[in-house]
């Protein structure tokens, strides 16, 4: 007899509540409340669990100053009434929170410097992190995010400390600290940073040795001219051997971050760590498939077969989400620099390219007018980017006023304008059709299911839905109407006929299995091209019909289940006008509806444009 033992499995640790723990500890160890009071607003937003963490060892403070420890009381308090009565009021209590901490902030600096200034300056730092936290609130939903704002407060909180007990090396310290902040943070946050530092510190900090710091973060993609400027910028000033050994250590501070990164996790990190966990887990999801069908060959080749499609079409997938194409961030900087150069305020810029060179661009600008997108921006771009742009969207922030989201695309070098129709005598169509985009590819498709009627629909539906979601899945056109065929193998059959408009290529792939001939109408001159495949359904295998066509501008292509006739085409060439594919579609309609009809009768018109 087997014995079976429960193991209980161990509680995760609390990563975000053990790091606030810590922090609350350093900061209180420094015993300056306007940190603990810039720290607050991002522990409290999370949970009671990670305010908790961060509360108790505050009362650290009372050994420092029992004083500080009260303030920071008071202000606890004040905050959460402050908060509950903005909630009762149905107000945005992050947006209103916001001249709160400002407000207190310039208090408690006040009542401890008496000089307005200063707390006029404390005020600005407080507004600035707070905006900067409260930008995006995507690090509510992660287990341990930290905003640069709240790096830099832990930055600063460090090098208060080490100040405390090492202050012989005040100036060492703090050029480190810096390090850290200009090529940790955003350029804002690092120049409030460096201010609330020096405020912290009274101010006796050379300002020349934060500028060269931060020209250097900024060459930190150019390592040669980075490391020119950092020698003669800081090697002049070396006296003895002391000196030579710090600027050594500074270097490697430098060169560190300017390969690695920061050693906390930015957005850029969570970003790449994702993917790289996505691509992981669609190539074991491939390999399982795979495995699968294998194990299948012997036993259904038809199930076999479309195991072996799934996991084709997700090791492709993963490829392309493990693809990492440079040019994507210099195509950014682009757009940044563009930006910047016209005085156009934005909060954030993001750039996707896929594998076919499409780009697609989402800008937040600020204090930027609807109008002036198209008129100033798009020419901008299109200056300046290897392929034309278009603007494919431009909306209002509800919840940030003042920002403006606005999304380009790339043009394509052509255009698919595509309707279609049917003319059915019975209350349920035999045939189905479906028109759909995805990648750069527009795809015309038609079914057309022995007899008519609610079992006919069922079908040519089937075959329509089941092949728009495989091409959604990455499989290809022959590959899925093969899978098509073997999953629906029975005693009913089906057309199928497919079009794949490859809109930057200029072409289209015409697959064909047992449909109507496709016509091509250029120059007024009408082409037939015919396949010779069986239906779908008929037996195991087929060999899909596979053509391949350049296309050009103002060419028309006709598709069309076998209800209609090559008259029917031909007198509608004779009455068309040109006009767009709906117009055209019902036109076409208009000409079937003169001839009784015993047959599902479905056209598809697609024009390049």
């Amino acid at each position: 007899m087997k014995t079976l033992t429960l193991q209980h499995r161990q509680p995760s640790v609390a990563w975000n509540s053990v790091f606030f723990f810590i922090a609350s500890i350093g900061i209180s160890l420094t015993g300056n409340i306007q940190l603990m009071m810039a720290f607050f607003p991002f522990v409290v937003t999370r949970s009671f669990r990670d305010e908790v963490s961060f509360l108790a060892p505050s009362v650290i403070l009372f050994f420092y100053d029992p004083l500080i420890l009260l303030q920071f009381v008071v202000f606890v308090m004040g905050y959460h009434i402050f908060s509950y009565g903005v909630f009762l009021a149905k107000g945005d209590v992050f947006k209103i929170s916001q001249l709160y901490m400002a407000l207190s902030s310039f208090a408690v600096a006040y009542i401890a410097t008496k000089n307005v200034s200063i707390a006029l300056t404390f005020a600005v730092i407080q507004i600035i992190y707070y905006h900067e936290l409260m930008k995006t609130l995507d690090w509510l939903n992660k287990e341990f995010s930290v905003p640069r704002s709240i790096y830099a407060i832990c930055v600063i909180s460090l090098v208060l400390l080490l100040i405390q007990f090492l202050p012989q090396f005040l100036e060492s310290v703090m050029i480190i600290g810096l390090i850290f902040l200009c090529f940790g943070c955003s350029p804002l946050i690092s120049i409030t940073s460096f201010f609330f530092m020096n405020l912290l510190i009274g101010g006796n900090f050379n300002y020349e040795i934060f500028v060269y710091i931060y020209l250097l973060s900024l060459l930190r993609e150019q390592t040669g001219l980075m490391l020119l400027v950092y020698f003669g910028l800081f090697v002049m000033h070396v006296e003895n051997l002391t000196q030579v050994l710090l600027v050594g250590l500074y270097l490697v501070i430098l060169l560190l971050l300017s390969k690695e990164g920061i050693p906390v996790e930015t957005e850029q990190i969570r970003q790449s760590n994702s993917k790289a966990y996505l691509h992981k887990q669609l190539n074991h999801f491939s390999m399982i498939f795979d495995h699968l069908g294998t194990y299948y060959e012997n036993i259904s080749a038809v199930e076999s077969s479309f195991l072996k499609s799934m996991s084709r079409a997700l090791q492709y997938t993963s490829k392309k989400c493990s693809h990492e194409d440079r040019s994507v961030e210099t195509i950014k900087n682009q757009v940044i620099s563009i930006l910047e150069g016209y005085n156009i305020g934005y909060e954030d810029v993001m750039v996707e390219e896929s594998d076919e060179g499409f780009l697609r661009i989402v800008c937040s600008l600020l204090h930027f007018h609807a109008q002036e997108v198209n008129d100033v921006l798009l020419p901008l771009l299109n200056h300046i980017l290897p392929t034309p742009m278009e603007c494919s969207s431009i909306n209002t922030s509800l919840k940030h006023l003042g920002i403006l989201n606005v999304e380009f695309i790339s043009s394509p070098p052509v255009q698919i304008d595509a309707y279609a129709d049917s003319l059915h005598p019975q209350i349920c169509c035999g045939d189905s059709f479906s028109v759909f985009h995805h990648s750069r590819n527009v795809y015309c498709l038609i079914s057309d299911c022995m007899g008519s009627g609610l079992e006919a629909s069922k079908i040519s539906k089937c075959i329509v839905n089941l092949f728009q979601r495989m091409i959604y899945s990455n499989i290809q056109e022959i590959e899925a109407m093969n899978c098509i065929n073997k999953l629906l193998l029975s005693d009913a059959y089906a057309t199928c006929d497919v079009l794949s408009f490859d809109r930057y290529h200029r072409s289209v792939t015409i697959c064909k299995s047992a449909a109507n001939p496709t016509y091509l109408i250029r120059k007024k001159e009408l082409f037939a091209i015919w396949g010779s495949s069986l239906p779908i359904g008929i037996v195991a295998h087929i060999d899909v019909d596979h053509i391949h066509v350049e296309v050009e501008k103002g060419d028309w292509f006709v598709m069309s289940s076998d209800g209609v006739s090559v008259e029917e085409i031909l007198t509608w060439m004779k009455e068309s006008e040109n006009l767009n594919a709906r117009k055209e579609v019902n036109r076409f309609v208009e000409i079937l509806k003169q001839t009784p009809r015993n047959d599902d009768s479905t056209i598809l018109l697609a024009k390049v444009v």
